[in-house]
């Protein structure tokens, strides 16, 4: 070989190299789920991903296409404050180098998370935040889940057009800014839509007797009571207010766990906003499908946080999919154009990455749950 051939060599084999490094398609996909170890559907949501992302990797194991793709998922804890997501987020960005993020699934991780996932283009969508702030003006952040704003106008105008219920009290916990938030909206858009609000008691956090905001909405016998409230809590209101009130309907949120048939619920039931659930009423093919094979690898069946996160990962997978390349911009490209339809119903977004689903009312009442509209 002469040494000019050597040098030819050299610089191909280092300019391959080059090229195979700076690839934006390696063969190992990498997405980070950033979730809080502490809340009630951790296991839940986190055993929901691990199944899809099993799924995922023996369907391209057995493809015929020859493509050697796999997908890597890798989960962090992101705590219950700010800075916690932030330093979770930064270490799946900076030192595991993913390609796209799903979750954090609350809002007041989800929102600082956004910043840092807009700031370093990396391809971001939450699976429960609620809040408008997590997706405006981010063009890389997405959500599958509706806003608080879109569930609250789906059951007020259910509350007032459908069942008359011009009458509603509200009962929030002012400590939590999901809580205080959506009691905001539910507040606004009651009156905007003709009712009236009778009664808006608050609480904290750490509260566990609500006997005296009861007893304070009791006197003003309101048809409805808002309960935005998480379940520890709605538990023990509902003991409270079927001694005051027992025959109020009950509106809740999405808030609520809707693997718990609340046993307490008064006469008049409780009426939920909620996205199309696999268990209790969707009946395609597809649900039925993924409850069964779910139920048999879990030992359980799946409930809306985990339907939701695997539909969350099954997104992702189509946008990468779809994608002309992992870079950032090229995922969130992707993504901005989706259509999907999951076990939980059609996904797309809008402009602002919101999701752009329909919304049903869940009635739940004497241990039943009915699909009213």
């Amino acid at each position: 070989m002469t040494k000019l051939a050597f040098i030819k060599n050299i610089f191909f084999y280092f300019s391959l190299c080059f090229l195979i490094s700076c690839s934006d398609e390696p063969n190992e996909v990498r997405i980070g789920y950033l979730i809080d170890l502490e809340a009630t559907d951790a296991n839940e949501t986190i055993d929901a991903i691990k199944y899809a992302f099993e799924e995922k990797n023996k369907i391209a194991n057995g493809s015929q296409s020859g493509s050697s793709v796999s997908y890597r998922l890798l989960i962090r804890d992101c705590g219950r404050e700010g800075s916690e997501a932030v330093d979770a987020a930064r270490n799946l960005i900076f030192n595991e180098h993913v390609h796209a993020i799903i979750g954090p699934n609350t809002s007041r991780a989800a929102i600082p998370v956004s910043l840092v996932a807009q700031n370093t283009e990396t391809p971001m969508i939450t699976n429960g935040s609620t809040h408008l702030q997590t997706t405006l003006d981010k063009p890389y952040v997405f959500r599958t889940v509706v806003t608080n704003i879109v569930q609250v106008k789906a059951l007020v105008q259910h509350l007032i057009v459908k069942e008359k219920l011009l009458k509603s009290a509200i009962l929030y916990d002012a400590a939590n800014v999901y809580s205080r938030n959506i009691s905001n909206l539910f507040k606004k858009e009651y009156l905007r839509q003709g009712g009236e609000i009778v009664s808006s008691e608050s609480y904290v956090t750490g509260d566990n007797n609500y006997e005296k905001q009861i007893k304070a909405i009791s006197v003003l016998s309101p048809q409805v009571i808002f309960l935005p409230n998480f379940s520890r809590h709605v538990e023990k209101q509902l003991i409270q207010i079927n001694q005051y009130l027992n025959h109020t309907v009950i509106a809740g949120a999405d808030s609520w766990d809707f693997h718990n048939r609340y046993l307490q619920i008064p006469k008049g039931g409780a009426l939920l906003p909620v996205l199309t659930h696999p268990k209790y009423f969707d009946n395609s093919t597809l649900s039925k499908k993924f409850v069964e094979e779910y139920t048999l690898s879990k030992g359980y069946s799946p409930g809306i946080g985990a339907a939701l996160t695997y539909d969350t990962a099954q997104v992702v997978f189509r946008a990468i999919e779809q994608a002309k390349g992992l870079s950032g911009q090229k995922i969130r490209q992707s993504l901005s154009q989706v259509k999907y339809y999951g076990v939980t119903g059609r996904i797309q977004f809008d402009e602002q990455g919101n999701a752009d689903r329909d919304i049903k009312i869940l009635k739940q009442q004497n241990g039943k749950l009915i699909l009213l509209n």
